[in-house]
């Protein structure tokens, strides 16, 4: 449940930037359009950028520690958006608001794969719904706020969704001795059955019989050795 908040924060982040960051630079900081539109363009391109690298950085740093992390660099982002009055600073400001949102929903749905081994999919699945419905929601949420308090703080409610993804950092923490069960197997023991081969599921295979009606005997009048035939099979009436 709390990963599927996290991905519903991350998002909130994504969707506000995605929705509203040209139409903010353009209004409350007076950037041209060809400006205003570099502030999504700079924003995709920092979450590329970091999304290439971001499994390294969780392998050494953790889950927790890369994702609390990762949500201050965000949070100081929206920060310098919202504090400076000159349009290239919103540009630079949405940069690193996408240097920091960028590994926080794909690790929330690996950390749920992992915790649920034995459906993954439908973990991920759960985790990924929770995500999109923040999407959803931050645009229009947004906008309704700005034709009331206006849009620079109505901006700022992703910035306190953002800034909750700190302290829903440590359910990213795996336990290492939880078991998973896959296919009624603790995960312990589900490692040792890759090594070795792992009972069928379907029909088991007939195993070759050895034909019966020849046996392979040693032809002493071959002459040389290696060389076998079959032996006849006495007829009935010989018998």
């Amino acid at each position: 449940m709390l990963l599927g908040v996290i991905a519903f924060c991350g998002f909130v982040a994504e969707g506000a930037v995605n929705s509203w960051s040209a139409v903010y630079l353009a209004d409350v900081t007076g950037a041209t359009p060809a400006l205003a539109s570099l502030g999504y363009f700079a924003f995709s391109g920092t979450m590329i950028a970091v999304r290439l690298v971001a499994d390294r950085i969780v392998a050494r740093t953790g889950a927790v520690g890369f994702v609390r992390v990762a949500a201050t660099v965000a949070v100081l982002g929206f920060a310098v958006v919202l504090a400076a009055p000159w349009p290239v600073a919103g540009v630079l400001g949405f940069a690193v608001v996408g240097l920091g949102v960028a590994g926080i929903v794909p690790i929330a749905w690996s950390v749920a794969s992992r915790k649920q081994a034995d459906a993954p999919g439908r973990a991920v699945a759960a985790v990924a719904a929770c995500g999109y419905l923040g999407f959803l929601v931050e645009p229009v949420l947004v906008g309704a706020l700005a034709t009331r308090v206006g849009l620079h703080w109505a901006l700022s409610s992703a910035v306190l969704v953002t800034f909750g993804i700190l302290f829903l950092a440590p359910s990213l923490r795996v336990r290492e001795g939880a078991i998973t069960r896959r296919a009624g197997v603790p995960a312990t023991a589900a490692g040792r059955l890759s090594d070795h081969r792992r009972p069928s599921r379907g029909r088991p295979r007939s195993r070759r019989r050895a034909p019966t009606a020849f046996r392979a005997v040693r032809s002493a009048s071959a002459g040389r050795s290696g060389w076998w035939r079959p032996a006849r099979r006495a007829h009935p009436a010989r018998r």
